[in-house]
C-alpha cells in the first residue's frame, strides 16, 4: 500500500489483471498488489501465490525500491553476509550505493554506517521500512524541527531513533529545503496532516 500511494494518479487509472492465487479482489490491499505486479514492481512466488500476510524481508524491500528507479551500476559490496548467489544481489548493491541501505549495527540496524551486515533474509521492521522509503524519496527532517503540536503515538516517542522518519512519513506537508541541502523545514501541514488525502 505504501508504494501504491506513491504512484502518480495516472498510473492508477487501469484495471490490472489479477495474477495471484491468494489475491481474491475482496481485500483492501488487492488493487495495490495487482497494480504493482502489473508494473513489475512486485512479484509473487513460483507456486502462483503472493502471500500478503507474510513479513517482507530486507532483500525483498531492496528489490521493490530499486524497481522504482534505474539500478546503480556497481560491484561494490560493503556487506560481509551478502554474496553474488543471493537472488537480490544486484538490487541490494544498487540500493546501498544510493544510500538507501547502510547496513546493520547492534542498535539502529539501518542507519549506523559502521555496520557491515545486511541480513538479507531477516524481516524488515516498520522503523526500517519508513527510513528506507524516506531515503528513496529524499524526505528528511531533524528532530528539533518537528513541530511540538503534532499528534503523538502512544508507542513511539522522540527518543526512538526512527521518530523523525515516522513523523516525516506520516504528516502530509509543504516544506522548504534547509541550507544543508538535505533536511526539510515544514512551512505548512496539509489538512490536519495525518488524515490528508495523500495518506488515505
Amino acid at each position: 500500500m505504501i508504494f501504491f500511494r506513491l504512484l502518480k494518479p495516472g498510473l492508477k487509472s487501469i484495471s490490472p489483471t489479477a495474477r495471484f492465487s491468494d489475491i481474491s479482489g475482496d481485500e483492501w490491499y488487492d488493487l495495490a498488489i495487482d497494480l504493482l505486479a502489473h508494473y513489475e514492481v512486485m512479484g509473487g512466488y513460483p507456486d502462483g501465490s503472493f502471500r500478503p500476510d507474510q513479513p517482507i524481508t530486507r532483500s525483498e524491500l531492496a528489490v521493490v525500491v530499486s524497481r522504482f528507479e534505474h539500478l546503480a551500476d556497481t560491484d561494490e559490496n560493503p556487506f560481509s553476509d551478502l554474496g553474488p548467489g543471493n537472488w537480490a544481489y544486484k538490487y541490494i548493491l544498487s540500493a546501498a550505493k544510493k544510500g538507501w541501505f547502510i547496513g546493520d549495527a547492534s542498535t539502529s540496524v539501518i542507519i549506523d554506517a559502521s555496520g557491515t551486515r545486511f541480513r538479507p533474509g531477516d524481516s524488515i521492521t516498520r522503523s526500517e521500512l519508513v527510513t528506507v522509503v524516506n531515503r528513496v524519496l529524499n524526505r528528511h527532517i531533524l528532530l528539533e524541527d518537528i513541530p511540538d503540536s503534532i499528534h503523538k503515538f502512544s508507542d513511539l516517542d522522540s527518543s526512538h531513533w526512527s521518530y523523525p522518519a515516522f513523523m516525516e512519513a506520516v504528516y502530509t506537508h509543504v516544506f522548504d529545503r534547509k541550507l544543508d541541502g538535505r533536511n526539510e523545514e515544514w512551512t505548512r501541514i496539509l489538512d490536519n496532516g495525518i488524515h490528508a488525502a495523500y495518506n488515505q
